[in-house]
């Protein structure tokens, strides 16, 4: 399933006699971006108290400060690769969280520009 956003574009016309302005909608290209690089992720394992295997997985990165909860779809593979895709990006990015993960338990959000993905491990 892919997520379409037409963004309208605002064009003002002219302005009222209150101050105001008359406004046209009409749609405008999105300036698509390419996706950060993967290098750019940083990946933390969360553990329990005294547990060598980790907990939690959790992934970030920095993209634009544009970019929402709703721009954003995430896959997620049991085997642990994660993608990420944004209508504003050409190309998708994938990262490797190094365990595999219970894809149906993850949480995923995006604040301050930062999209963080957090999941737990599949028990092993």
């Amino acid at each position: 399933k892919k997520i379409i956003l037409t963004m309208p574009k605002i064009s003002i016309v002219e302005e009222d006699d209150d101050g105001g302005f008359d406004i046209s909608e009409s749609s405008w290209d999105l300036v698509q971006t390419p996706a950060p690089d993967s290098q750019n992720v940083k990946i933390s394992s969360i553990h329990r108290h005294g547990d060598p295997q980790p907990h939690l997985i959790e992934a970030c990165v920095q993209v634009a400060s544009n970019i929402t909860s709703s721009d954003i779809r995430v896959e997620l593979k049991s085997d642990g690769i994660c993608k990420l895709e944004s209508e504003q990006w050409t190309d998708l990015l994938e990262v490797n969280l190094s365990y595999p993960v219970q894809s149906p338990k993850a949480r995923v959000w995006v604040h301050d520009g930062k999209v963080t993905i957090r999941v737990p491990v599949e028990a092993i």
